[in-house]
């Protein structure tokens, strides 16, 4: 019976182990990525360098298994998938929702930098530039 106890307590401590693998895994990402990894909310919004209000209470959250949520007034508005890469010649990236996208050639694109707790996206299309400037928080709960 000892030994009956013994195997059990040994299997049960293997299974917890290999079940309770972090799901945070961020080996994937790039060191920039990383630092996307949290909860933004937004607190400044630009359309074309002229100041609007933020409507309701937007939040992007970036997860280590690549997946990008964004949230307004709490409620899920989307999920996507992201990665970045590098702008040539500028001190920020571009922000991907596929891996092989390339804004260069294409009509629309979206960069970023991130300083401190402070995350700046820039959306700029044929006749459209806006910024939108997120201060880190702890949870998606800590939003106000």
């Amino acid at each position: 019976m000892k030994r009956l106890k013994t195997i059990f307590l040994l299997t049960l401590t293997a299974t917890l182990l290999t079940a309770c693998s972090s799901s945070d895994d961020e080996s994937d990402l790039s060191g920039v990525e990383r630092s996307l990894v949290g909860c933004w909310q937004a607190v400044e919004q630009y359309n074309n360098n002229h100041q609007y209000p933020i409507e309701g209470i937007q939040v992007l959250v970036f997860k280590s298994d690549r997946t990008l949520s964004f949230y307004k007034d709490g409620q899920l508005q989307y999920e996507t998938q992201f990665w970045a890469k590098p702008v040539k010649d500028y001190d920020c990236y571009y922000l991907f929702d596929q891996p092989d996208e390339d804004y260069p050639v294409a009509n629309f694109s979206r960069t970023f930098e991130v300083t401190e707790n402070q995350l700046t996206i820039c959306e700029s299309g044929c006749f459209m530039v806006s910024e939108t400037v997120y201060q880190r928080i702890p949870s998606l709960k800590d939003a106000k």
